[in-house]
């Protein structure tokens, strides 16, 4: 049984598995999405921002992709961050070869692959901007090995994002990965086999059988090789917030923030008192709450550092911060497509619904007034924040209700909170340079 393995014979089962069936196993030929919404997950100018306070140009940036199977991830990488250097790594050959075809088909010359485990990483000669470990570290038998093998090749200022699958919401399919290995299905490296035994069983069973039930749907029959990524995924385990933090702790690693939304607000129907207390709790076990009463992220995918104060929030920076500041558009929005969308709400005089570089469940949406005074004018190049004041208080001189004069202070801070609103959405990055 798969327990039974030391973490020697589960390294190797998890080589063969994804030398037989690499991840992602999406066609060569398939084109690397483009989008702004898929790609902002993989742009490193938002953490190293979180991180930082600082505006980073990519062209100059050095970015590993550990753990990075058919090179999917990588080519997205590539994509998302213009002029980057990216490397590759995995310990498969067979996905290492695929990722070099894959690269060589699409005329990327700035990725390059190894074969290679993360241990080794240092032997690389090269520190990393920022490393993308996505679905890696759970698979490891020792993940805080596989942590301070990254934290070695990070540079000070860079940022680590990784991910662990969520103990409660993949709780499912651990079920049903212990009930492979009591079955003799994962004794070896699992295959055509063991996965057609495997899908014979869940047909086999009643549909209203708790394991069938939670876990089985028609993709599997479609799609038997998924089978594999879940039900019988060898090294597979789970892990609670509270271990997640142990784990950065362990490798002095400093959590920057979770990539997806994690927000308690979205929970409640009203005020509660129990709610008032969870948002005095401290941040991990905000989150720890947060996934008690959630749990409907299958990873706990987090952005960490090497250990560093959090720059404060703009909304407790002076005036003095602010006269000081440079307001750039975040780079995966400066397009012409983008660009056009906000001139056809300016001159239309109609709200434009923005892009989710923060997720949220409603959409948010911008007014002309801001696209014409905030965003219109970062198209051409970042702007001191007294120059989007003074813009500001020469289209909007007077008081909506009074038709008084407002005051420079009033337009100061209405500009302020503007600005504040379109950080948090990730819209604009506000720099002190």
């Amino acid at each position: 049984m798969q327990s039974a393995d030391s973490p020697v014979q589960i390294k190797e089962k998890i080589r063969q598995q994804f030398d037989d069936t690499p991840y992602p196993n999406i066609p060569i030929e398939e084109d690397i999405p483009s989008s702004v919404i898929y790609l902002h997950r993989f742009d490193i100018v938002t953490p190293f921002y979180l991180k930082n306070q600082k505006f980073l140009d990519t062209s100059s940036a050095v970015i590993l992709d550990a753990g990075c199977g058919s090179g999917f991830d990588s080519l997205i990488l590539a994509t998302a961050n213009p002029g980057a250097r990216v490397v590759g790594v995995d310990i498969s050959p067979s996905s290492i070869a695929m990722a070099q075809a894959r690269a060589e088909t699409k005329g990327f010359t700035n990725v390059e692959f190894h074969v290679m485990p993360l241990e080794e990483l240092p032997t690389l000669g090269i520190s990393f901007d920022y490393i993308h470990c996505d679905e890696v570290l759970y698979l490891l038998p020792d993940p805080l090995a596989g942590l301070l093998a990254m934290r070695s090749v990070l540079k000070p200022t860079g940022v680590l994002r990784a991910n662990l699958h969520d103990a409660y919401q993949r709780n499912r399919y651990f079920r049903g990965q212990r009930l492979a290995e009591l079955l003799g299905l994962m004794d070896h490296n699992p295959g055509d086999e063991e996965i057609a035994l495997f899908s014979e069983l869940m047909r086999s069973l009643k549909n209203d059988t708790l394991l069938k039930l939670n876990t089985w749907s028609h993709r599997f029959e479609s799609d038997p090789k998924s089978i594999l990524a879940n039900h019988m995924l060898v090294g597979d385990k789970g892990f609670t917030i509270p271990q997640m933090f142990e784990l950065l702790e362990k490798a002095d690693l400093t959590l920057i923030e979770m990539v997806d939304q994690w927000d308690m607000n979205q929970l409640w129907q009203g005020e509660s008192p129990v709610k008032n207390q969870l948002e005095q709790l401290p941040l991990a076990q905000q989150l720890h709450a947060y996934d008690l009463l959630n749990s409907n992220h299958r990873l706990l995918d987090f952005w960490c550092t090497c250990a560093a104060p959090k720059p404060a929030p703009l909304s407790d920076w002076s005036v003095n911060q602010w006269q000081n500041a440079q307001i750039h558009l975040h780079p995966l929005l400066n397009k012409e497509e983008f660009k056009q969308e906000i001139d056809q709400c300016i001159n239309q005089a109609m709200p434009l619904p923005l892009p989710h570089l923060r997720s949220s469940i409603n959409a948010p949406v911008l007014d002309v007034t801001i696209a014409a005074t905030v965003l219109w004018p970062l198209f051409n190049s970042p702007q001191p924040f007294n120059h989007l004041l003074d813009r500001w208080q020469k289209i909007h001189p007077l008081s909506p209700q009074t038709l008084e004069p407002i005051s420079p202070e009033t337009a100061q801070q209405v500009l302020i909170n503007c600005l504040v609103s379109l950080d948090f959405l990730r819209i604009i990055l506000v720099t002190i340079d």
